[in-house]
């Protein structure tokens, strides 16, 4: 018999197949969360900078601000370009106050 085609090894493949694919399946349900949550936090900093509005951002823990959106690059915010500009990279972005 072929050592390959031992019966054992056939359902443990099966089993490891079944398992690499539902892995593969929820990876590819966080990235689309993770790239919806970008994208959509990206047309808020977009609209904020043409209404020139001032904001706070929390990032790891550090809050930043308040200052004005300077820009919104496609994966960056610049705040306060009028002074020492701030960049902040979206994915690091916990919470964003509008201030009034």
């Amino acid at each position: 018999m072929d050592e390959l085609r031992h019966p054992d090894l056939v359902v443990l493949a099966r089993s490891m197949r079944t398992a690499f694919v539902r892995a593969v399946e929820i990876e590819q349900a966080a990235a689309a969360v993770a790239s919806r949550r970008t994208r959509e936090l990206r047309e808020l900093l977009l609209e904020l900078e043409d209404r020139a509005t001032r904001v706070r951002v929390t990032a790891g823990g550090t809050s930043i601000g308040p200052a004005p959106v300077s820009a919104v690059g496609v994966d960056h915010l610049v705040l306060g370009a009028d002074r020492a500009p701030t960049i902040v990279p979206l994915w690091s972005i916990d919470l964003v106050e509008v201030m009034a």
